[in-house]
């Protein structure tokens, strides 16, 4: 049974790239090809495996602790403090 072959045009519209940087990484040996009729065609499952190899894991990532509320107001500016009664606000209404 025939394999699928994908054209430069092919793997360059999967990868998202120019046809080409496509040409450029099978010049230099970095993508799998084949020349056929002086034409390059990848494997598909070669294409997929060239993303793989590339793949970088995202970092884990570092959980913070919990805030109390002291640490809250360091962090945030933030202080719990009792709500402005009307009359209290500091201006010279009134």
């Amino acid at each position: 049974m025939p394999r699928e072959l994908w054209t430069v045009e092919q793997v360059a519209t999967f990868l998202s790239l120019k046809a080409g940087t496509v040409r450029a990484y099978a010049e230099r040996r970095t993508l799998p090809h084949v020349r056929i009729g002086g034409r390059l065609r990848f494997r598909p499952e070669d294409v997929e495996a060239f993303v793989e190899r590339r793949w970088v894991p995202a970092k884990a990532r570092r959980r913070r602790p919990a805030l109390d509320g002291d640490m809250l107001s360091v962090h945030t500016g933030y202080r719990d403090t009792k709500p402005v009664q009307e009359g209290e606000h500091g201006t010279d209404e009134g």
